[in-house]
């Protein structure tokens, strides 16, 4: 829903488009078109977060701002009242599947299908150029692994030590390829586990 909960969204599968509707009228509103594969995840920005406040780095005020995630690779951002193309679009190496919001609406978590956690400032009140820029990434694949663990590289395997590939898809090696299918921030938004 959009911030002042009056709007609904969907992503398409074929066409790749979000389509926005009124909960009032039930009219559409608005068909955002700009993904080149299935729409898998949207979101809208928090109330009050950097976000919502900052227009996406003043481009828009005002405004519903919808996150939307591709198996295109790409996450895009979108004024759902404003119309036209996308605000912004965030390049990943893979499918992009799952996104959240801090909670202060400052930095949107993007995960994709080879397992990384990409991490992007959006919004900042105090420096809207910050707008897009990828702040960090976390390479889950490795944690996610069989073995278990970033520092458990190599595993056992009938007495003979194999290293984990990630990119092995069952061709060598007994294990499955490992995504990341949802993401959450902590309610308060902190570091406090590093």
């Amino acid at each position: 829903m959009a911030l002042d909960g009056d709007v609904v969204v969907a992503g398409a599968l074929d066409p790749p488009v979000v389509y926005a509707w009124s909960l009032r009228t039930g009219a559409l509103l608005n068909a955002l078109g700009g993904h080149t594969a299935p729409v898998v995840a949207l979101t809208f920005a928090p109330l009050g977060g950097g976000t919502a406040g900052a227009g996406l780095g003043g481009r828009s005020r005002g405004g519903a701002q919808l996150v939307s995630a591709s198996w295109d690779g790409t996450v895009k951002l979108w004024d759902v009242y404003g119309g036209g193309g996308a605000l912004e679009s965030l390049s990943h190496a893979a499918e992009v599947l799952a996104l959240a919001f801090r909670p202060d609406g400052r930095q949107l978590c993007a995960a994709s299908c080879d397992g990384q956690l990409s991490f992007w400032a959006l919004g900042s009140l105090a420096d809207a150029t910050d707008d897009g820029r990828l702040e960090g990434s976390i390479d889950g694949q490795c944690d996610l692994a069989p073995s278990g663990g970033r520092h458990a590289h190599e595993r056992r395997l009938s007495g003979a030590t194999q290293a984990y590939d990630p990119g092995d898809r069952g061709g060598g090696g007994d294990h499955a390829p490992l995504r990341v299918r949802g993401v959450a921030f902590s309610p308060s938004g902190g570091g406090g586990a590093r």
